[in-house]
């Protein structure tokens, strides 16, 4: 059983880097070299059986042909609906159970950095594959790869309208003047690639810039033609013609071109320097020290941008070994709670409920946030009166689900070399097994990583 009790450095890796102990975990006896190998391990989420991007196209597609209103058209939704869900469940499932969190906990980073809204109906259609195959399998490439398997998935630029994005003077919009209808590219897609996944609001880019991003991601086109692959195509019939400058470089209007311009923002130092801010910020503090970004800069630097090396230097820095500086946000506090109690996300679904609804509450359902630029990492937009009163009648709700695992267990299993004198005092005078986990879920200590 994982007991953490004379282990401060093991309980640091699993509650800061990964997403809390379990108390049938195995205690690594290098938290270093336990943390290292789950940078470049094979990803062990589930796959086979999954719900494909095909398949789940293929049902959103046919419940927009069906007639509006009928009974063919409810059916589709419903199906389309239990398919995501079926998506959502599976990964807080493996987040609970992972014997690597270090490695999910960076999953759930870089798809809340490349985020998407889910909420969406049509997104909500791509965002199980787009995490397997976006997210996960360029888990161990470069900032670059991840850039641009984003920016062409539906989950992405479907949500962000880039597929109605048509160039003035393609042939489309050309043939559309004729008729007196006048077509036009809009921004979206291009300005947050520039402001949220690359170079930063400060990059040091213009307006210009944001342009010509986005005359370059006009050719971008969403194929819904029954008999043919679904999803992203290149349609040059809609694409700006010509070449655009884009921070001082010249790109024609084509897919090679699109794609050279996301790996030179990919490789990008202001990249480099915006996405070492967000690493620090979510490993170590709010308030990050210039030091720490710029050690994680260079190793982005001299790398190519590679991530493993991002993530390499993330876990040598002496600060990020300081305990508690980091508040959990409500899917950080709900995962940890289970993985202390040593359950699973399906418990809750016996019972008629789910671990997403529940976040739901809490306003940060996963993969649904309301804005591109995901859910803030900062302590400030979690801890209002409302939120940490809601956070303890959930604990108290939690409490009497966990039959298998004692306070104590659940306790040597988390958080226990962090606990004040005053936090265990508390504890012991509870009587009460449920009462003593839900003091412990809502403890301080409990709170943060």
């Amino acid at each position: 059983m994982g007991d953490l009790t004379n282990n401060p450095t093991a309980a640091q890796a699993f509650t800061r880097f990964g997403l809390g102990g379990r108390p049938d975990d195995v205690v690594p006896a290098d938290p270093v070299a336990w943390l290292t190998a789950q940078i470049t391990c094979a990803d062990e989420a589930p796959v086979a059986g999954m719900p494909t991007l095909q398949h789940n196209l293929t049902v959103l597609y046919e419940g927009a042909m069906a007639p509006p209103g009928s009974a063919a058209q409810a059916a589709y939704g419903e199906e389309l609906e239990n398919l995501f869900n079926i998506d959502l469940q599976s990964a807080l499932d493996y987040a609970v159970t992972t014997t690597i969190p270090f490695r999910e906990r960076l999953v759930w980073f870089w798809s809340n950095h490349f985020a998407i809204m889910a909420n969406l109906g049509s997104v909500q259609a791509c965002a199980g594959p787009y995490m397997r195959c976006v997210i996960r399998p360029n888990m161990t490439a470069t900032i670059a790869d991840m850039l641009k398997a984003a920016i062409i998935h539906p989950a992405m630029f479907v949500g962000l309208d880039a597929h109605t994005s048509v160039g003035p003077q393609s042939e489309e919009a050309i043939a559309a003047a004729k008729s007196g209808t006048y077509l036009s590219f809009n921004e979206n897609l291009g300005r947050e690639t520039m402001e949220l996944y690359t170079l930063g609001v400060t990059g040091g880019y213009t307006q210009a810039d944001v342009d010509a991003l986005s005359y370059l991601i006009t050719g971008i086109n969403m194929n819904n033609i029954q008999g043919r692959k679904l999803g992203f195509f290149w349609d040059p019939n809609k694409a700006q013609p010509g070449s655009v400058t884009l921070l001082g470089r010249t790109y024609e209007c084509t897919q090679t071109g699109l794609m050279a311009a996301l790996h030179m923002l990919g490789t990008h130092s202001s990249t480099y320097r915006h996405l070492a801010t967000k690493l620090v910020t979510h490993f170590v503090s709010d308030t990050p020290e210039e030091s720490d970004i710029q050690t994680v800069y260079e190793a982005l630097a001299a790398s190519g941008g590679s991530l493993p090396a991002a993530h390499l230097a993330i876990v040598g820095l002496q600060n990020a070994w300081t305990p508690l500086q980091k508040l959990r946000t409500p899917q950080d506090w709900m995962v940890a709670m289970f993985r202390a109690g040593n359950m699973s996300a399906h418990k809750l679904a016996d019972i008629g409920t789910s671990l997403n609804g529940i976040l739901t509450v809490f306003s940060q359902p996963l993969w649904q946030p309301q804005f591109p630029n995901g859910y803030s990492d900062l302590a400030a937009d979690w801890t209002g009166p409302q939120t940490m009163l809601l956070r303890a009648d959930c604990a108290n709700w939690f409490s009497p689900l966990i039959t298998n695992v004692t306070p104590r267990q659940a306790m040597h299993a988390s958080v226990v070399p962090f606990l004040s004198t005053s936090t265990v005092a508390l504890l012991d005078a509870i009587d009460s097994p449920t009462e003593e986990l839900a003091l412990l879920f809502c403890s301080s200590e409990f709170q943060r990583r």
